[in-house]
Parts: C-alpha cells; structure tokens; sequence
C-alpha cells in the first residue's frame, strides 16, 4: 500500500555551517521523503488525489538559504548528486542510513 503522509517535517533545525551538516540535512529530508511517499509528492495532481504537492525539497533548499554556508550546501547536494545518478542508472534507490554510516 502507497504511504500518504500530509506532515511536513521543517528542516533546519540544526545549524548547517559544515558540509557533514548539509550531508545530515539530505539525509533528513531522504527518509522524510519515504515517510511520505509517492502520492504526495507526486507532480501530477490524479496521483495526490486533489491534495497540493507535498515539496519536501523546497522546504530543505529554504532551510539552506537559509544557513547561507557554501560548505553546508556542497554536503547536501553531494548526497542529492549520488543518490540521483543511482536512480537514474537503473539501480534501486539507496537507503538513507547508507549515506548517514558512509560519513561517521
């Protein structure tokens, strides 16, 4: 059964001054993203049911904005940029945690 979460978790609430913070933040907003699931975040509006778009990554993008720290923003989209090119070779999506243990 699909996941449908409405919540909206709001990221920031550490401080993102280092690229392991920005790397903690993608993390973050990964298994929020698997909380909630396909049909809330789906672009297309048949697939929410009506409901607006749940857009996790704005509001992690806003909290990074937010910190102004170049290295935090490295961190996180080094994350995004890994975790992207797996989805997109074909290869299953990597769990969150592999991202939180490669860099502890």
């Amino acid at each position: 059964m699909p996941k449908s979460k409405s919540s909206s978790t709001t990221p920031g609430n550490v401080s993102l001054l280092t690229e392991g913070d920005g790397r903690a933040l993608a993390v973050q907003m990964l298994r929020e993203a698997n909380d909630i699931g396909l049909n809330d975040l789906a672009i297309h509006e048949h697939e929410r049911h009506g409901r607006p778009q749940n857009n996790l990554v704005l509001r992690y993008l806003d909290a990074l904005r937010k910190a102004d720290s170049r290295r935090a923003d490295i961190g996180f989209c080094s994350v995004l940029s890994d975790f992207i090119g797996t989805c997109t070779d074909g290869s299953p999506a990597i769990d969150p945690d592999f991202y939180q243990q490669a860099f502890h």
